[in-house]
């Protein structure tokens, strides 16, 4: 059950090749990260635990609009982001 939403960050957006999520999450909590396409499918899930900043290797993915979700015991984020070419 969900208890609170974080001032999390992504950036940059757009991005090209990586994106950075600077989550408010408390160090080493565990942490779903799910990568969503704009039909909503999800193209990608990571199990991590929250540092300062995880940092998402995109280069597999088109160029395109993406949700990424993260999702702990009690905290959840939701990113709304563009993938541009360089």
């Amino acid at each position: 059950r969900l208890t609170a939403i974080s001032e999390a960050l992504a950036y940059p957006n757009p991005f090209s090749d990586f994106v950075t999520l600077q989550l408010d999450y408390p160090a080493e909590t565990a942490v779903e990260v799910r990568v969503y396409d704009l039909a909503g499918r999800m193209l990608d899930t990571q199990n991590l635990r929250a540092k300062e900043a995880l940092v998402l290797d995109m280069r597999a993915f088109p160029d395109n609009f993406y949700f990424i979700t993260t999702t702990s015991s009690a905290v959840s984020d939701y990113f709304k982001l563009v993938k541009i070419g360089q």
